[in-house]
């Protein structure tokens, strides 16, 4: 007897606890974090973004934006020029084109700490970033710390007196630093970030500060052969927001760019809350409608869609994957597909069934 075995009603109680449990993903710093989850069901996964030398990084969600979470260590734009290096402490104070250079000149340091480009190398329209990232601008940078817990004023300001612990959520690896007030902060690691006190090399070719400080460049210039950048002290949990010559040498961060088509993807899988990459596509025709340009393409995967579209004046070609199987089902709402706001004839619609409606115009 089931009753005999469990005399106070333990199993059944903790068979309805198990059950109302949430499993997800609980590391906040995971692409694929679940903030209602509440026991880890071993499914967290970091995203894993490749430079055009093979050099493979780990990448964090923090807010809205995706970032690297390790320095850049590439030596070739993303055109596969080579990026200038090997220069000496004279050659480098009177570079004027974009270089890279290891702390110390010992290879070692590159596999930990990534390199030190000067602010040419960062502003190359060639491109240090791999594809579909870019070097942060100022403000970029500022939005990530306004998410770690700035006010827009303290983010605004320059100087060393900004925030309060920001500079502690950013940083990690505690070996790596000197003893102090950064590490000691309760915070440190927080963000998943792991900024690292990889150190600098000077307008004038001399390495200084690893261990002691961080540094980070970003795109915005001051004025110029000024540029903005960011650095973390050792025995401080505040983040500096400060600006220096682009001679230069800074670690660099990339954060992911905008997914910006020209082909907008579709599944009924989706959200519209994704950004309509073939990765993270959306749920809806018209999102991906309503995200295109003239000339785009929205590319439909296989599956029945119950809405009506608008065109809206843009000359577009929605694609469906399969005739019989792409299907926009109208739901008996009437004019399922509408052209009728200047549209020309390439303006198109192609490989889908439309059913339930009507279409206003060549469908």
């Amino acid at each position: 007897d089931l009753d005999d075995q469990d005399p106070d009603g333990t199993r059944f109680d903790m068979g309805a606890y198990y059950y109302h449990q949430n499993f997800g993903c609980i590391d906040p710093t995971a692409i694929n974090y679940d903030p209602d989850a509440e026991i880890n069901d071993g499914s967290c996964y970091h995203d894993v973004v490749t430079d055009i030398d093979g050099n493979e990084y780990q990448a964090v969600r923090i807010g809205e934006q995706l970032w690297m979470k390790e320095n850049l260590k590439v030596t070739h734009y993303r055109n596969g020029h080579p990026i200038y290096t090997g220069y000496n402490n004279s050659e480098w104070a009177n570079v004027q084109d974009g270089a890279y250079a290891v702390y110390g000149d010992d290879p070692s340091n590159a596999e930990i700490y990534g390199n030190l480009y000067n602010g040419y190398a960062v502003d190359d329209s060639r491109s240090i970033a791999p594809e579909g990232w870019h070097v942060p601008s100022d403000y970029e940078i500022k939005e990530l710390e306004m998410y770690l817990g700035m006010s827009q004023e303290e983010a605004d300001e320059e100087g060393n007196s900004r925030g309060t612990n920001e500079g502690s959520k950013l940083a990690g690896m505690d070996d790596l630093w000197i003893d102090g007030a950064l590490q000691d902060d309760g915070d440190f690691e927080a963000s998943g970030f792991n900024l690292l006190p990889a150190g600098f090399r000077t307008i004038y070719g001399d390495y200084a500060n690893i261990g002691d400080s961080g540094y980070l460049w970003s795109t915005t210039e001051h004025n110029d052969d000024h540029a903005f950048y960011r650095f973390l002290h050792y025995n401080s949990s505040k983040v500096n927001r400060v600006h220096d010559s682009i001679l230069a040498g800074f670690s660099v961060r990339c954060v992911k760019s905008p997914y910006s088509g020209p082909t907008w993807h579709v599944s009924v899988d989706g959200s519209d809350e994704n950004d309509g990459s073939e990765e993270n596509p959306f749920a809806t025709i018209q999102a991906g409608i309503d995200a295109s340009s003239d000339g785009d393409t929205v590319l439909v995967q296989a599956g029945t869609y119950v809405e009506t579209i608008n065109y809206n004046g843009k000359n577009i070609v929605v694609q469906g994957e399969d005739r019989e199987t792409t299907i926009i089902d109208g739901n008996e709402s009437g004019i399922v597909v509408t052209f009728e706001s200047g549209e020309t004839s390439s303006a198109k619609l192609n490989g889908l069934t439309i059913k339930n409606g009507t279409a206003s115009y060549g469908g």
